[in-house]
C-alpha cells in the first residue's frame, strides 16, 4: 500500500476515489492521502501504480478528482488592502443571474469582530448583467490567503441588489463575466 500526502488549498474534502487510489482527508489540515485501491491492475503492481500516481498529483499533471484541482484566482485590482481576484471556474449563469467567487487576499492580518486575525476574504456573488447589478450571498473569513488555513467566521446573507458602480472590483469582474 501506497501512501503519500500533498498540501492542497481546500479542506474538509470528502473522501474520493479514482479506482487507481483513493484520496481520503489527512490528519493535517488541507493535507490528502493517497492509498492505493483495489482496481489496481496486479501485473503493474501496487506500489509502482500508486507511486507514478502520487507524483503526477503532486506535480499538478493529474487530478485523483476534481475536488483536489487547485483554484486559479485571476487578480482583478491591487488596492491598498491588498489583492483582489476573482475564480473563472466558478461563474456560473442562470438566466440573468451570474454567480462568481471572489478573494481579498490581505497585505496585513485583519481583525474580526470577536478579535480573530484573518488574511483571506472568499465572496459568492450574484450579478444581474442585464440591469447592472450586485449583491453578496455569502463570505467566509481564513487565517491563510488564497482562502486557506482555517475558517475564522462565516456570513450567509442575501444582500439587497446595489447598481454597479464604475471603478470598483464588482465591476472589473462583471466585465470580465458578462
Amino acid at each position: 500500500m501506497c501512501v503519500h500526502a500533498l498540501t492542497i488549498p481546500q479542506t474538509d474534502l470528502p473522501p474520493v476515489s479514482s479506482g487507481l487510489c483513493q484520496a481520503l482527508p489527512a490528519a493535517g489540515m488541507g493535507s490528502v492521502r493517497l492509498v492505493a485501491g483495489p482496481k489496481l491492475p496486479y501485473h503493474l503492481g501496487m506500489s509502482k501504480i500508486c507511486r507514478l500516481a502520487c507524483i503526477l498529483v503532486s506535480a499538478g499533471l493529474w487530478s485523483a478528482s476534481p475536488l483536489l484541482a487547485q483554484t486559479r484566482w485571476v487578480p482583478v485590482m491591487l488596492a491598498e488592502k491588498g489583492l483582489f481576484s476573482y475564480d473563472p471556474q466558478s461563474v456560473q449563469t442562470a438566466e440573468r443571474i451570474t454567480r462568481v467567487r471572489s478573494l481579498m487576499d490581505y497585505k496585513a492580518p485583519q481583525e474580526s469582530a470577536d478579535g480573530r486575525h484573518y488574511l483571506s476574504t472568499l465572496n459568492e456573488l450574484q450579478i444581474n448583467c442585464k440591469s447592472h447589478e450586485a449583491r453578496i450571498t455569502h463570505t467566509s473569513y481564513h487565517s491563510e490567503s488564497k482562502a486557506g488555513g482555517q475558517e475564522i467566521r462565516k456570513e450567509g446573507m442575501i444582500r439587497d441588489w446595489l447598481a454597479i458602480q464604475p471603478d470598483t472590483v464588482i465591476e472589473r469582474i462583471a466585465k470580465r463575466v458578462c
